[in-house]
């Protein structure tokens, strides 16, 4: 009696050769020293020290954050894992985390320092190091610059470098021609000024650019460009993580000019409605649309609302003809983003923007600053509500 016979060969899911690549290539960016992750992953000990952590993290889809549909549309810099991966790290936690072969450990990518851009043709530092005070609260502050050109400036990027990474959340950037951010600055003794939503002054920001640990600054390439009118400020948002010790930080920011004349100007359509009111003890969906008179081509979108916001749909249409811009299924306050299409999307004159956002005001929502929940309307403040 004979037999014909294999040896099967059982490969045990390891750090270095499975997970090393998925934790380096997804979360070394933010998590290494002076980043803005709370701890770093950049060698075995540190990943299996929180594995189960990051398991219940990258299952549950808290990390890498990334809170745009990615089936729904696409954007530059998008953060996830595959369920692959996901399962992968699974495997690995419930067989207790072996090493494996330490030689075949992935190599943690080259993250550049500085600008990712270049080197810019100007540059505005903070007047002087801002003290983010270690008492776990979030801190939202305005800090002005003045750039005092006397003629118009054709602008290819604006890029935010934070001065301390690990303290610094996100970033808005406005542009500021009526210098009423300066005005603001300067009813306040201290340096810059407390502003927990937009920038406090009453007008709708020119919202040109801003910054979230991994974003890659937009670049205007060809005959694109912004126009950066003579005087005008430049104002950030600065968004503090809240911290449990003193920290200190002093970013800036780098214009770089464009070498060509422009002949598609960067614009700003805001969709915003100040007469916004969400019921108490409702989910409320609320809807605006915006028709387009001429053909635009979208560089990106920014979704904005507070606490208790729960969704974003946003999308254009003519004649059941639909083009997707944006959904954002689950709403996150603290991971805001500028989203940019890899390609400008162009959407054609006679089409409508449609934007729906649904907010959760009940008990059920426990970001709700309410308690009972109250009527919410339109204001500046985290704990009012924004469209």
């Amino acid at each position: 009696l004979f037999f014909l016979i294999s040896f099967c060969s059982f490969s045990q899911v390891n750090f270095s050769e499975d997970i090393s690549p998925i934790i380096y290539n997804n979360c070394t960016e933010c998590h290494r020293d002076g980043q803005s992750g709370p701890m770093t992953f950049t060698n075995y000990l540190e990943v299996t020290s929180l594995g189960s952590m990051i398991e219940y993290v990258t299952q549950s889809g808290y990390m890498p954050p990334w809170h745009a549909d990615t089936d729904y549309s696409t954007f530059i810099g998008e953060r996830g894992l595959t369920d692959s991966e996901i399962n992968l790290i699974s495997e690995w936690v419930s067989n207790g985390m072996p090493q494996g072969d330490p030689s075949l450990e992935a190599s943690i990518p080259d993250f550049p320092e500085g600008s990712v851009i270049g080197i810019p043709d100007a540059e505005f530092v903070m007047e002087e190091s801002y003290l983010v005070e270690g008492n776990n609260q979030d801190d939202y502050r305005v800090f002005v610059f003045s750039t005092n050109f006397g003629e118009d400036k054709d602008l290819k990027s604006i890029e935010f470098i934070p001065g301390n990474p690990a303290a610094v959340h996100h970033v808005l950037v406005n542009i500021d021609d009526e210098g009423l951010c300066a005005a603001q600055d300067a009813n306040t003794p201290e340096y810059g000024y407390e502003c927990e939503s937009g920038f406090c002054t009453g007008g709708i920001p020119f919202l040109a650019t801003g910054y979230v640990p991994g974003m890659i600054p937009p670049v205007w390439n060809n005959d694109v460009g912004l126009k950066l009118p003579a005087g005008a400020d430049i104002a950030i948002q600065v968004h503090y993580a809240p911290s449990p010790i003193d920290q200190y930080d002093q970013s800036k920011i780098n214009l770089f000019f464009k070498d060509q004349p422009i002949e598609r100007e960067v614009e700003v359509f805001t969709m915003v409605d100040t007469d916004l009111f969400i019921p108490a003890n409702q989910v409320y969906t609320h809807y605006q649309s915006l028709e387009i008179g001429a053909d635009i081509s979208i560089l990106s979108t920014l979704p904005h609302m507070h606490l208790i916001g729960e969704s974003w749909l946003v999308y254009a249409e003519d004649n059941g003809d639909t083009i997707p811009i944006i959904s954002i299924p689950d709403w996150d306050f603290n991971w805001q983003n500028f989203y940019q299409p890899e390609y400008m999307l162009k959407i054609p004159a006679g089409y409508t923007i449609h934007a729906y956002a649904t907010y959760d005001n009940t008990v059920s929502n426990p970001l709700n600053p309410n308690d009972p929940p109250q009527n919410m309307y339109w204001c500046d403040y985290t704990t009012c509500e924004m469209f």
